[in-house]
């Protein structure tokens, strides 16, 4: 998985719209996602999931063409706006080849019956990218770390003592690639 500060292609959101995250402030959180995007979209792509032809036409319609012109719509029904939390993960291989994880989303403990809908959404967008889905992505309690990361964990003066490279194993399931 790629840090955070690497670089990439374009970001992914989902337009909100859901009464039930946003109680009284949809309008004023489309207004703060079409300035976003509008800050986005000078530098990168924004693909956009949006649920249909018609909510694709407002957001269009929002903004201006230079903004318009860097954002790929999705046509995929979602619930909630928080992509983060049930959205693909992306992964580069060794040779930069790209692939991604569809993590369970079970909103959050079973709490949001109606947000587990949502869960589908990478298997949804799989034909759009084009690479390789890892499903279920990974398995509670599996850690994924590089080794450089666990040898300095291994020799760190904060461990207790009984820790040692040699007893530190990762296991994955599979090879990613």
């Amino acid at each position: 998985m790629p840090a955070e500060w690497h670089p990439h292609h374009s970001t992914w959101l989902t337009w909100p719209k859901d009464p039930e995250t946003w109680p009284d402030r949809v309008t004023q959180v489309e207004e703060i996602y079409l300035q976003m995007i509008a800050a986005l979209t000078p530098h990168e792509i924004v693909d956009l999931l949006v649920d249909d032809e018609e909510a694709e036409r407002m957001i269009r319609g929002r903004c201006n063409a230079a903004t318009a012109s860097r954002i790929r719509f999705h046509h995929v029904q979602t619930v909630d706006s928080w992509i983060r939390d049930y959205g693909p993960n992306f992964l580069l291989g060794p040779g930069n080849e790209g692939a991604f994880n569809d993590w369970i989303f079970n909103a959050w403990g079973n709490k949001y019956e109606v947000l587990k809908q949502d869960d589908t959404v990478p298997q949804r967008l799989e034909q759009f990218l084009k690479m390789k889905r890892f499903s279920p992505g990974l398995s509670p309690n599996v850690l994924l770390s590089k080794d450089m990361c666990c040898a300095r964990f291994a020799s760190s003066t904060n461990t207790s003592g009984h820790t040692s490279r040699s007893n530190l194993s990762l296991v994955t399931r599979q090879p990613l690639f």
